[in-house]
């Protein structure tokens, strides 16, 4: 709480003052409403500040019924005497009916709509090339370099020629609804990162007060004006089923962990993904059975693999590598992670099988062919092995086994195929 006294101010007085960590008020006797105020210091302020700490001139006075108070400057630029005489002339004007501050008032009225107006102006002349490159340069520091050619590419290649000499202020929802049309019909993918990095500008400029109003480029008002697009359905390449036992002769040729990891796929009848990310502790080897977490599953469930004897023998000799993950990568990941990259057992048929006609999912449809054309194993086995939700949602809710006697003995049948037993 601050402190006030009333006394007879004088030049001497108010020299001696002293800084404190509360601030100081002292009201000239003379009246007027002429005050000194002495503002706080904070704790540990150097000796010079405690012994000369700011002090300035504020009169307290009533405008058309209201109380205010208005700075008349800092002392010692504003003496004590002219101080008084500010203050009497001050209140004087009062006394007539008169407001000193209004021209005052005015002029800074005035000034403040003036730097609202250029600020206005400025931000509605801001053309939209400008502001993806303030946005650019804030954020490719944390790039790699190829992103950062990419991104600024895809502005290059689409965006700026229609709207980039264009005020940012003016570009609207419509225009780049028409910019992104033809994308989404040609180039969905360009179409949909497009949109996102966008929409990334126009935050930024919306946060750095560039553009006004809500985000143009948000999707939930972009798909109002874009056309449907439905991407075709594209099959994996796959082995046709007759050629598996030979192609499973070549690969036990290889003895690397992408050799390993793709002849656990395989007798698993899993996604590249779900293979890769096997740990240790998803296995049971007493009960021969892999459980992959619901978080790690393309429908999020976990799915009960049952394992044959030929997958078991994989997973034994992938005990040796001594690590946490069963398939670990002989290189450290940009993540820190251990698991196998994306692209490792593609790479590994390309490059070490030179086989290009097929994909490790494909597998996935190898054995599905296999299975129906072999006639032994019904079609909701099949489904289940490959982690398919079989019948529609009322079925599914009576039909709750996973069949997983029934599906072991499909994974033993087919892993004895690929042996050619």
């Amino acid at each position: 709480m601050e402190r006030q006294s009333h006394q007879q101010l004088t030049t001497g007085f108010i020299n001696s003052i002293l800084g404190s960590s509360k601030p100081q008020r002292y009201f000239d006797r003379r009246g007027d409403g002429l005050h000194l105020l002495v503002s706080a210091l904070p704790e540990g302020a150097p000796l010079e500040r405690l012994r000369n700490p700011p002090k300035s001139w504020v009169i307290r006075c009533n405008v058309e019924g209201i109380r205010f108070e208005r700075g008349l400057g800092a002392f010692p630029d504003v003496g004590l005497s002219d101080a008084r005489a500010k203050a009497r002339h001050i209140q004087s004007e009062l006394a007539k009916g008169c407001n000193p501050f209004k021209e005052a008032d005015d002029r800074k009225r005035h000034a403040r709509e003036k730097r609202a107006e250029i600020n206005t102006r400025r931000e509605q002349l801001t053309p939209f090339h400008q502001v993806v490159f303030q946005y650019y340069q804030i954020h490719y520091p944390t790039w790699t370099e190829k992103h950062a050619q990419v991104w600024i590419s895809m502005f290059r290649n689409h965006v700026f020629g229609p709207l980039g000499d264009r005020p940012v202020n003016d570009i609207s929802t419509v225009e780049l609804g028409g910019l992104l049309a033809p994308l989404v019909i040609s180039k969905p993918d360009t179409a949909k990162r497009l949109r996102q990095r966008i929409e990334a500008v126009f935050e930024w400029a919306i946060v750095s007060g560039l553009y006004k109003g809500s985000n143009p480029a948000r999707l939930s008002r972009l798909k109002h004006v874009l056309p449907k697009h439905r991407r075709p359905v594209r099959h994996r390449r796959a082995l046709a089923w007759q050629k598996a036992p030979q192609f499973w002769k070549d690969l036990a040729k290889h003895d690397c962990v992408s050799a390993l990891s793709l002849r656990f796929l395989i007798l698993t009848c899993t996604r590249s993904g779900e293979t890769r990310g096997a740990t240790w502790n998803e296995i049971d080897f007493d009960e021969a059975l892999w459980i992959i977490p619901a978080e790690r599953m393309k429908a999020r469930e976990a799915h009960r693999v049952p394992l044959s004897k030929q997958a078991i023998h994989t997973l034994r000799i992938c005990q040796k590598h001594n690590s946490a993950v069963i398939f670990p990568s002989d290189r450290t990941r940009a993540d820190g992670s251990e698991f196998l990259g994306e692209n490792a057992l593609t790479s590994f048929l390309r490059k070490s099988m030179n086989r290009t006609d097929f994909t490790p999912h494909g597998f996935r449809s190898t054995f599905r062919d296999w299975a129906s054309e072999v006639g032994d194993i019904s079609r909701e086995v099949a489904e289940k092995s490959l982690a398919h939700k079989v019948g529609d949602a009322v079925e599914r809710a009576y039909a709750r086994s996973d069949l997983l006697d029934r599906r072991r003995n499909a994974m033993q049948y087919w892993a004895n195929f690929l042996e050619g037993a």
